[in-house]
């Protein structure tokens, strides 16, 4: 009878253990699926706002791209007004020549002229005059070396080659432009300064403005292919 009692109470406390142990097993299983549940959901949720997110910046984006297209677009419809009539590519040196001229005559123009009407010492120092000569002399000497014989690349070296095309070159803008800056000079100092009237300073500044300019327009204005 005892043993009987003593065997029950065994199963007993086992099937207690094990029912126990279901419990606990089930709970756990029960709180993983939830954790999982809950993480799905963060992410479901994330990524919807990333979505949204990426969608609004791909809206910006595009309006961005319609509104870059429209301006490229009205840019590409606008068109200079073409003359058939003149080929400019192979008048290019024809036109440059006579802009050049027209500067250099304008220029010599101007100075004469403010020679002629201040012929006095005191109105007009003649040796303002010198500023124009070295101007003329270094339009010249600019043009006398072409872009060929300065980048090495014409047949007949001269006597002193590239170096020497360079050199002639650089003493020549020299020239130039201790000419302008002098003219400026003459203007500022012996004009604006001293209260005089100031039409033959910038008679002597317009002159060597002019060479300068032109002498630009004639040496880089043309190109040398169209020259054969």
């Amino acid at each position: 009878m005892d043993l009987s009692k003593a065997s029950q109470n065994c199963v007993q406390g086992t099937f207690g253990r094990v029912k126990r142990f279901a419990e606990g097993r089930t709970g756990r299983i029960q709180s993983l699926e939830a954790e999982s549940h809950g993480r799905q959901e963060d992410y479901w949720t994330g990524s919807r706002q990333d979505r949204r997110r990426d969608s609004a910046q791909g809206k910006l984006r595009g309006a961005d791209r319609r509104r870059e297209a429209g301006m490229a677009g009205f840019l590409d419809n606008f068109r200079w007004p073409e003359c058939e009539c003149i080929d400019w590519a192979e008048r290019r040196n024809t036109v440059a020549s006579i802009i050049a001229g027209v500067l250099f005559f304008t220029g010599w123009w101007i100075m004469i002229d403010a020679a002629v009407t201040y012929p006095r010492q005191e109105q007009m120092n003649h040796a303002f005059h010198t500023c124009g000569v070295f101007s003329t002399l270094a339009f010249f000497m600019i043009n006398a070396v072409s872009n060929g014989q300065v980048r090495g690349d014409t047949y007949g070296e001269g006597c002193f080659g590239r170096t020497g095309a360079r050199l002639w070159l650089f003493l020549g803008f020299m020239m130039m432009f201790g000419s302008l800056i002098a003219s400026m000079w003459i203007l500022f100092g012996a004009y604006v300064a001293q209260h005089k009237e100031v039409y033959p300073g910038l008679a002597v500044f317009f002159q060597n403005a002019l060479i300068f300019f032109s002498t630009l327009i004639y040496k880089f204005g043309r190109t040398e292919d169209l020259w054969s």
